[in-house]
């Protein structure tokens, strides 16, 4: 069972584990949006108090294997951050969890590297590294794996994801630098700068994330406990409108000085351990892929 699989990353994670051998995916969404998936069911709920027996017996769903809690309340826009999420979805995973027809083998939760708060310039972030969660959104996420954690208990293992700077196509519904660096190249603006430009982030494509859900997915004997799904390799702001300005074309102008901005650095061993290696999507190419995709919809 796969939550949120209408969203950003759920979309990619139902397609990917539905190609394991044998899988049969309970898709569970709020939204209408079609999954053209083979062996991916979708299950619409259009509000999670309605989750409970009578829902898992009118959708055939007698037994849940494995489950994917991906679905969350996200800020789109800074100003969105509020402590509203932060008690809806601690609710939502309470909610879902105790009313499964059955106690997953599996617990995957989709949790957040804002966790971590703000890391001292040059630290690398790690599974170890202290919780100091930013705002009302990441302390919901902390609450929320301690109830997958606690609920573990009764038989299943649990793999906490803390998922880091994802993008790719499907991005488009937040407002975040390569997203809006992008909507400015479409309009014909230069893309903006603003200080130095020296922040760092670690840039996992979407799609990448979704192969390494799958990945610890498949090993149901193996309890990863919690890991960073995140590249392991940062690159400056900077850098990055440069390879968007170069894709589309447009110029950056700088502005004024940068709010204090948090850069990251991660050590990833533990998700290769966890999930192995594979060729990931390059950041030129995978920026690429993205601009197209928001310059199809900007013309549909």
């Amino acid at each position: 069972m796969v939550t949120g699989a209408t969203g950003f990353l759920g979309r990619y994670v139902v397609q990917s584990v539905a190609k394991l051998p044998h899988a049969v995916v309970a898709a569970l969404s709020r939204k209408a949006t079609p999954i053209a998936t083979v062996n991916a069911r979708q299950l619409r709920v259009g509000d999670w108090e309605h989750l409970g027996p009578q829902f898992w017996r009118r959708h055939g769903a007698s037994h849940v294997d494995v489950l994917i809690h991906l679905a969350a309340a996200t800020p789109k826009r800074a100003r969105e951050e509020s402590a509203r999420l932060c008690g809806q979805n601690v609710a939502l995973t309470e909610r879902l969890l105790n009313s499964l027809p059955s106690v997953p083998g599996t617990v995957v939760f989709a949790s957040t590297i804002d966790v971590y708060g703000d890391p001292q310039r040059g630290a690398v972030v790690t599974e170890q590294t202290p919780l100091d969660p930013v705002g009302p959104y990441a302390e919901g996420k902390v609450a929320c794996e301690k109830l997958c954690t606690d609920y573990a208990r009764a038989g299943s293992s649990v793999s906490v994801l803390r998922y880091g700077h994802m993008y790719g196509p499907g991005e488009e519904a937040y407002d975040r630098l390569i997203t809006r660096a992008i909507r400015r190249a479409l309009a014909g603006e230069a893309l903006e700068l603003i200080g130095s430009g020296d922040v760092l982030r670690d840039y996992l494509h979407v799609r990448d994330a979704a192969e390494a859900t799958r990945r610890i997915v498949m090993r149901p004997t193996y309890c990863a406990g919690v890991v960073n799904v995140v590249r392991g390799t940062s690159v400056s702001v900077e850098s990055v409108l440069r390879i968007l300005a170069r894709i589309s074309g447009r110029s950056i102008v700088r502005l004024g000085q940068e709010s204090p901005v948090r850069s990251f650095t991660f050590d990833a061993s533990k998700l290769r351990e966890a999930a192995g290696t594979w060729r990931h999507v390059e950041l030129e190419d995978g920026l690429r892929e993205e601009f197209e995709y928001m310059r199809a919809l900007r013309e549909s």
